[in-house]
């Protein structure tokens, strides 16, 4: 086609997916759009792609372009054929492009992008993508806090906002991760930029494969604890158990992860009692993949410092069940604290990672200022890393 049918048949476009056209038949046009879509898309390339007012999108003093029109038109054709789908990520993924080499050639932030990046989230999670849906959108979240900071009036918690609340988890403290990193990027041209910030290095997003592992009510959860911590027992040992049940709640809520034994004897060739395990989680968390099939986990809820004795015979649990990970759970740690000697030397000579959680991890977890799938890997990391 030349440059004026195609101007043409942009036209027809427009005013189908406006209502002021309806196609004869519609099995036909659709057939017809679909041949023609390379065409369509090679021409929106070379003639909507250098300017400020072919890229902007559609606000006042700028019309919609041909980009936005068509991306959501095939998008809402997507609802009669899936191939439209598809068709309208092009649109949006060119558009974009042009828009980040129309950046680069400025000084500073000039185009808003966020419209093209939401529905590319909206597309992807059609598609049952999630990590590439939630990509975008935090990507659509972080242009809109840019907006924001130069127009106050626009609050940051727009659509991208709405959807990653309410589909990908998003909470209080992953807010606070991704406005702060924005507001403090130095170039606020490209929002990869503070999305790379925040998804790699020590102070990061929990993956979706982190957050979509989870699967509990830690309000539930954090009155449970409360009522262990300061209830009253009869017995020590009556309060033990209660904990046991509790650290196995909370371990349940990881897809995944189940409690296979809890309270179980080993016994000796004589079937004397060798030792009791609290728990043995059986593992196929994909995000604890590290972590072997069969977990051993010790509950200790003393006041105090759990000491070098209870350490060595928890270390002896796990080395005799021939698993690569133990979970301690204490209530104020371990004599010696991560940098515990006897907890190096389980992993550097027996290839033992010993993983303590205190009662300060598990209140951060329950207030979802860490995420607990993240916290179990970073506690791993820094024993194998000798961080």
């Amino acid at each position: 086609m030349d440059e004026n049918t195609l101007k043409e048949k942009l036209e027809t476009i427009k005013d189908v997916h406006q209502g002021r056209r309806t196609p004869a038949d519609l099995p036909s046009y659709l057939r017809q759009v679909f041949i023609e879509f390379p065409e369509i898309l090679e021409f929106l390339d070379r003639n909507y792609s250098s300017e400020l007012n072919q890229l902007e999108e559609e606000r006042d003093g700028y019309p919609a372009t041909p980009w936005e029109y068509l991306g959501l038109h095939f998008f809402g054709l997507g609802e009669r054929d899936p191939v439209f789908i598809d068709l309208s990520r092009r649109v949006y993924e060119h558009w974009y492009e042009h828009q980040i080499e129309f950046e680069l050639k400025q000084e500073k932030r000039t185009l808003h992008k966020g419209t093209p990046l939401h529905q590319l989230g909206l597309i992807w999670q059609i598609k049952r993508n999630d990590d590439k849906a939630r990509k975008y959108l935090i990507l659509a979240l972080i242009e809109d806090i840019f907006k924001s900071l130069e127009n106050p009036e626009i609050g940051p918690k727009q659509q991208g906002y709405r959807v990653l609340q309410v589909s990908y988890k998003l909470d209080d403290t992953q807010y606070g991760l991704i406005s702060s990193s924005a507001k403090n990027a130095k170039d606020k041209r490209f929002p990869e930029d503070v999305l790379y910030s925040i998804t790699h290095g020590n102070n990061r997003l929990p993956t979706w494969e982190e957050i979509s592992g989870i699967t509990a009510n830690w309000s539930r959860l954090k009155d449970e604890l409360n009522e262990i911590i300061n209830g009253n027992f009869v017995s020590n040992t009556e309060k033990g158990k209660s904990y046991e049940q509790y650290v196995a709640r909370l371990l349940s809520a990881i897809d995944g992860i189940l409690v296979k034994y809890l309270r179980q004897e080993a016994r000796t060739s004589e079937n004397k009692k060798k030792f009791e395990y609290d728990l043995i989680l059986q593992n196929s968390s994909p995000a604890l993949y590290e972590f072997g099939r069969y977990i051993p986990v010790e509950c200790k809820l003393y006041k105090k410092k759990v000491q070098f004795a209870e350490l060595v015979k928890f270390i002896y649990k796990v080395r005799n069940s021939r698993c690569n990970v133990g979970l301690m759970f204490t209530q104020s740690g371990v004599t010696g604290g991560k940098r515990s000697e006897v907890i190096k030397d389980s992993y550097f000579i027996d290839d033992i990672n010993l993983i303590v959680l205190t009662l300060e991890d598990i209140n951060n977890i329950l207030s979802s200022s860490v995420n607990l799938l993240q916290l179990l890997n970073t506690k791993y990391e820094s024993i194998r890393f000798n961080f």
